[in-house]
């Protein structure tokens, strides 16, 4: 549940504060994932496997 809200959090953070369309788009489609996957603790095994 604290991932989601944490989603969630940054999602909202970055629609209200980022005014470049496409840095915001970037952040969503690249930032998001990649932090989601360090909360969850995947994301060294997706580096190492890269």
């Amino acid at each position: 549940a604290v991932v989601v809200a944490i989603m969630i959090f940054l999602n909202s953070f970055i629609r209200a504060f980022v005014e470049s369309r496409g840095i915001a788009n970037f952040l969503r489609w690249v930032g998001l994932p990649i932090v989601f996957l360090h909360m969850i603790d995947v994301l060294p095994a997706v580096i190492e496997a890269l």
